[in-house]
Parts: structure tokens; C-alpha cells; sequence
């Protein structure tokens, strides 16, 4: 897959660090109905990958991906046309069976008073309608702008694994895409889909379906995004699973040779990509056990204990403190992107030592790119602003002759949707460090107030240290 990332961006002077990206979510793509990749002690995952660019416009977004989504238009378009191909086909064994169903209803038509020769009937009927004949489905690879509820219909109705590509995706942080965000996590989880049909009563499903994504948007309205639902994004867990890119600007220093541009190597990676979606084609019912499941090498697994273990420093004493959520996603990212190269390059057998730790070092890169753009003192600005307004909250409370409040109580008081049970409890750990909120347990509940409240008589005479977490007294 390098090669072909580099000879694009040789051919149009766009940096690797926006096409690499690219290249890895599509591949993941193109692999995802047919591979799933187990990490040590834990159950087979999607190889899926999301991937969002951060690019301003004319960074060249949509050059960077055209060449390297093209194998899939060209696999929706070959499918179009032999389904249409097979429309006479399909007319004619329509007529043919409906010939043979009238045959058979006028065969018993004066004899269904027969008990035998009723059953013997139904027996034809039943292995006639089982045989009925049915059009092709025509596969749907790439969404580019569909609610959360056209996506689960395609997936369960037309085909279980998709991309949802936009290289200008403000419909997505803006429309009606971002308003079901667990939809989206348990797509990336391979959760199971569920679908119920109005007109018929009836439930579809898909059990393991895949989804990966490639979206693009301009730095401006991210930050606007982030100002906005950015809390909401976070607690959620959606943004954690993103593998996070902003290519250094490359406008005005684009300069086009003369030189013919090379195809040799995306020709192979388009032909790569084709054959994998052949191959994955023929398991369209979507379930995990007729996808060969990836595993690591004894020495890779050694790698990735160590790698877990150091996302777990980094999140207690490291740089991933304020972002837990995101560092917590680390290991299997990298495991998802090691069975992308593995698969990429066609080897055989376990991942190896070196997949898995070139794996790593691009999660990584991603990781610090994630750390820049979404970092610690933003996410610690937030939290700042959410313990003001829980002590403005509290205080309005006080006034109100409401000094004790339990965590049910401000779940009720604070309706806005972006306050999340974790944000709320965030807003307290906050006040009770600062020693700005004393919480209270009463019997098997935990009540809070501001610290220069009067201690009503029901509390208990010894409350909870200030330097105590709330989520400890919870």
C-alpha cells in the first residue's frame, strides 16, 4: 500500500500525510466484510477504521481520495450492469414459475378434500415458493449524504458493509448524520442492526454489519462543532473512535511536472481492492463466522500487552489524562490497522511483530495529531466552564431552600441533552478537588452541596473529604 500512497502523491504533489489516511480507511473498507481481527483474551472485532481529515479547501481533500475510491464506484457500477443484464433472465423465470404454480393449484384444485393429497399439495407449493425466483441485489459500497435510518435500511436490506465517504462533511457535523451518535459507535463495534417494516410487520437484521468512514472538514467549522456538541461528542465516545489528520497546508507549493504520472502501483492497489470486495461479496449475509478471523503472533502479542499497558500509563500519569476515552481506543485501533496492512499485502497467517508495530507507530502519529488538535487544555477548559455552572446551579438551588441535592436531582435540573450522567459527575470531581462541594452520604445515597452551606440536621457528621472524587462516593 506505500507504494501506492507515494505515487499519488507524487503524481499530484498532495501530501502522504492526507492520502495515507485515505488509503488505510479505504482498504479497510474494501476488507472489513470479509476479515474481523482478535485481539489477546477478547472476542473478534471489525477491522473497520474511521478516519477524519482537517484540511482547509482547496488542500486538495477530494484529489487525494478519487483515485483511491475509484475501485469501488467501478464495483457498484460492473454490479448495476449485470443486474440489469439479468432483468430478461429474471422475467422469464417469473413467467416460468408462475406457469408452474398455476400447474399446480389446478392439479389438486377438486381434490383438497383429501387429507393426503392436501398435504401432499402444500408440499409442492412450499418447495415451489421456496424456489421462487428473486432479482439481484445490487450492492450500495459508498453514502455520501443519508440519514442514520437510509443507512440501516441499506445495510440490512441491500448490503452489510458500506463507507460513508464526504470530503466536505458539514452534513454530517451539521445534519441529521450526527443526531443518532450511537448509531454510528455500534457500527463501529459491528453491533447487530435491526430494521422493522411497516408495511409487512416484519424484522430484518444484519448480525455483525461493517461500516468504515472518511470525512473531511475544514478547520473552522470543526472548532464551531466541537464549541457546540464537542462535550456531547466526547462523552458519547464517537470522536474517540476517529483516527484524527491534519496534513500540513500544501496550497501554492503544489507545483505539476511534465512528467507522465505513474499508475503502476495504484493500478495494483485498486486491483487489490477490487478482489478483496469480490471476495467479500459472496458473504453477504454479514455474520462473524464466515468471516476468517485474523489473529497475532506470539511475539505480536507480546507488542500489544506492552502498547496496552503503555495507553494505560499515559491515560493515569501521561498525556492522555483529560482524554481517556480516546487513549482507551488505542490498542485496538492498532490492531485494526495492522490486519488492514496485513490483509493489504495478502500475507498468510498471524499478523506478525512487524505489522503490529508499524501498526502502532502510525495509531501514534494519529494519537499526537488527536492531542494537538483536540488537547488536554481544551478538554480541561471544558471541564473548568461545566464546574462553574454546576456551582451557579448550586447556588440558585440554595436559593431556592434546596442546600442538598442527590445526583437524580441534577440529572432532572440539568435537561439539556449534552448533560451527560459522566458530564455531570466530571462538574462535581471538579468542585469536590477544589474543596467547593462537600458531598454527604445519607443511608445508601449521597447527597452534594456548596461548602459554606449550613449542614442540614439530616446529614451525616462526617462528610466525604473535599479532596474525594464524587464518582468514588456514587
Amino acid at each position: 500500500m506505500a507504494p501506492a500512497i507515494q505515487e499519488h502523491s507524487s503524481n499530484t504533489k498532495i501530501p502522504m500525510e492526507m492520502i495515507a489516511p485515505v488509503a488505510l480507511a479505504a482498504m479497510a473498507s474494501a476488507a472489513q466484510n470479509q476479515y474481523n481481527v482478535e485481539r489477546p483474551g477478547m472476542a473478534p472485532s471489525p477491522i473497520s477504521l474511521n478516519v477524519i481529515l482537517i484540511a482547509g479547501s482547496g488542500e486538495g481533500k477530494d484529489a487525494s481520495a478519487n483515485a483511491l475510491l475509484r475501485p469501488f464506484h467501478d464495483f457498484e457500477q460492473k454490479a448495476a450492469d449485470a443486474a440489469r443484464e439479468a432483468r430478461v433472465d429474471l422475467a422469464v423465470a417469473t413467467k416460468l414459475w408462475e406457469m408452474q404454480r398455476k400447474a399446480v393449484e389446478a392439479k389438486y384444485r377438486g381434490d383438497l378434500g383429501n387429507r393426503r393429497i392436501a398435504d401432499r399439495a402444500a408440499r409442492e407449493l412450499k418447495k415451489l415458493y421456496l424456489a421462487q425466483p428473486k432479482g439481484a441485489t445490487i450492492p450500495k459500497l459508498l453514502f455520501n449524504d443519508a440519514t442514520p435510518l437510509a443507512v440501516k435500511q441499506s445495510l440490512c436490506l441491500r448490503w452489510p458493509s458500506a463507507l460513508l465517504y464526504s470530503m466536505e462533511a458539514s452534513s454530517f457535523f451539521k445534519g441529521g448524520l450526527m443526531r443518532d451518535m450511537a448509531f454510528w459507535n455500534d457500527l463501529w463495534g459491528g453491533a447487530p442492526l435491526h430494521l422493522d417494516r411497516a408495511n409487512n410487520h416484519e424484522r430484518v437484521s444484519v448480525a455483525a454489519p461493517r461500516m468504515s468512514m472518511i470525512l473531511g472538514i475544514q478547520p473552522g467549522m470543526l472548532e464551531r462543532f466541537m464549541q457546540r456538541r464537542g462535550r456531547e461528542a466526547e462523552d458519547s465516545g464517537l470522536i474517540n473512535r476517529f483516527l484524527w489528520a491534519s496534513p500540513p497546508p500544501s496550497s501554492g507549493n503544489r507545483w505539476i511536472e511534465e512528467a507522465e504520472p505513474q499508475k503502476k502501483h495504484l493500478a495494483a492497489y485498486a486491483k487489490r481492492c477490487t478482489q478483496l470486495l469480490e471476495d467479500g461479496a459472496k458473504l453477504t449475509g454479514g455474520i462473524d463466522d464466515r468471516r476468517t478471523s485474523l489473529t497475532l503472533s506470539l511475539n505480536a502479542q507480546r507488542v500489544f500487552r506492552e502498547a496496552f499497558n503503555e495507553a494505560q500509563w499515559g491515560i493515569r500519569w501521561g498525556p492522555f489524562h483529560e482524554v481517556s476515552g480516546f487513549a482507551a481506543k488505542l490498542t485496538e485501533q492498532a490492531t485494526r490497522v495492522a490486519a488492514v496492512l496485513h490483509v493489504a499485502d495478502g500475507l498468510d497467517g498471524p499478523i506478525t511483530t512487524e505489522t503490529l508495530e508499524h501498526a502502532i507507530q502510525i495509531v501514534r502519529w494519529h494519537a499526537r495529531q488527536y492531542l494537538r488538535l483536540i488537547s488536554p487544555e481544551s478538554a480541561q477548559d471544558r471541564c473548568t466552564q461545566d464546574a462553574a455552572e454546576m456551582q451557579r446551579r448550586l447556588h440558585d438551588l440554595r436559593m431556592a431552600s434546596q442546600p442538598l441535592v442527590t445526583l437524580k436531582d441534577l440529572q432532572f435540573l440539568f435537561l439539556e441533552a449534552s448533560w451527560t450522567r459522566l458530564r455531570i459527575e466530571r462538574a462535581l470531581n471538579s468542585l469536590t478537588q477544589k474543596g467547593l462541594v462537600i458531598s454527604h452520604p445519607i443511608g445508601r445515597t449521597t447527597r452534594y452541596r456548596l461548602f459554606d452551606s449550613p449542614i442540614p440536621a439530616s446529614a451525616s457528621e462526617m462528610p466525604v473529604g473535599s479532596k474525594g472524587k464524587a464518582s468514588e462516593a456514587l
